[in-house]
């Protein structure tokens, strides 16, 4: 789904919780591209707020242990 044309929608109407991909971004990606798609969701989400991001669901075995801390490193990181 494209969160930015959900956010566009129902943004400020409803909270969204997840949108870094379990089965795509977490384990597939590189920690770089954890922290961007982060990033980038935030910034989407930003005129609207209620976005907590956090994997859709719950990680796979075969998340590697770095894309994890680089998801709890961006979360840290973020500057609005």
């Amino acid at each position: 789904m494209d969160f930015g044309a959900i956010c566009r929608e129902y943004g400020g109407k409803i909270s969204f919780h997840g949108t870094i991909g379990t089965q795509t971004t977490m384990p597939f990606g590189t920690p770089q591209q954890v922290r961007e798609t982060m990033w980038k969701h935030l910034q989407i989400a930003k005129p609207f707020g209620g976005l907590l991001p956090a994997p859709t669901h719950l990680l796979e075995p075969e998340v590697p242990w770095e894309n994890v801390l680089a998801y709890a490193e961006a979360c840290r990181a973020y500057r609005p």
